[in-house]
């Protein structure tokens, strides 16, 4: 799919970007992550597209970094991955 935007204007480094087929859906993006510099009344384009293999990969990375924190002692009790009981000061 093919998303067009027209550069309204540019207000403290970042394009403030009005879609083609709503005016009411803006987008504001940072001028410094633009690749090209851009001046208002320019019309961009971007082709978006679902990365199905970079999805994957994100959830592989968190699923790693959660294994990780799970199996690191939780300091003062010395438990892996589990809270420490409270003491509810019952018997």
């Amino acid at each position: 799919m093919k998303a067009k935007f027209s550069v309204d204007r540019i207000e403290e480094g970042k394009y403030v970007l009005v879609s083609d087929i709503d005016p009411s859906h803006q987008v504001v993006w940072p001028a410094g992550a633009m690749p090209v510099e851009l001046h208002e009344g320019d019309i961009v384009s971007f082709d978006v597209e679902v990365d199905e293999g970079g999805k994957k990969e994100a959830e592989e990375k968190v699923r790693r970094l959660i294994d990780e924190l799970l199996d690191r002692p939780l300091p003062e009790s010395g438990l892996k991955g589990q809270k420490k009981p409270k003491s509810t000061g019952r018997k």
